[in-house]
């Protein structure tokens, strides 16, 4: 058999050399699989009466062999921006018990952003992809946290930024009138009650 070509390809993102021979006496051009391609999916040449023949069943059970290599899994993927300073009184005393700045571009003392994904995670040896459930793509940050999917965890992204919704709502509605934000006040009501005391 004669060598027509040689190239390098990646499958499954690993580097392997590619080789059409031709064959004058079977008129059949071959392309023998990888050893791990063939051991994994039980077929060692493509032939075909022409190389296009031969590359295109090549080329499909290559594309099998990658999707069985492939893991997936549904994830949740989160990200929480702060911006605080926050002190508690010791006497004469301030002693600084939370100090974070990450939304650089805002000016506010306190300032709270949180999102979530739900995605679908794909790997092929150590690479590491994301697409939404859409199928589009998405680029996951190093600031971005990722867990499995549940139904109940991604009940609770959604509740969990629901509320924040709403407080926001309630916050904007009192401070963009003067009359109820006074009356609010002298009623000596707090606007927020929310108790927290770190572990």
């Amino acid at each position: 058999m004669a060598v027509m070509r040689r190239e390098r390809i990646f499958i499954a993102k690993e580097l392997f050399v590619l080789v059409v021979k031709y064959s004058a006496k079977n008129q059949k051009f071959t392309i023998e699989f990888p050893a791990a391609v063939a051991e994994a999916m039980h077929v060692t040449v493509a032939r075909g009466s022409s190389e296009k023949e031969a590359r295109d069943y090549f080329n499909k059970i290559c594309k099998e062999y990658e999707t069985e290599k492939t893991k997936h899994r549904k994830v949740i993927a989160y990200k929480i921006d702060i911006n605080a300073h926050i002190c508690e009184d010791e006497g004469d005393e301030y002693r600084v018990i939370f100090d974070r700045k990450d939304i650089h571009f805002s000016d506010c003392d306190s300032a709270l952003g949180m999102g979530y994904e739900v995605l679908q995670e794909s790997t092929i040896k150590d690479n590491v992809s994301y697409r939404r459930l859409s199928g589009s793509r998405f680029d996951l940050k190093s600031d971005w946290t990722v867990i499995d999917w549940t139904e109940e965890r991604e009940l609770f992204f959604k509740k969990t930024i629901g509320s924040l919704e709403n407080l926001i709502m309630m916050i904007d509605d009192y401070f963009k009138n003067k009359e109820k934000l006074i009356e609010k006040i002298d009623q000596k009501s707090p606007l927020i009650q929310i108790g927290y005391k770190k572990e």
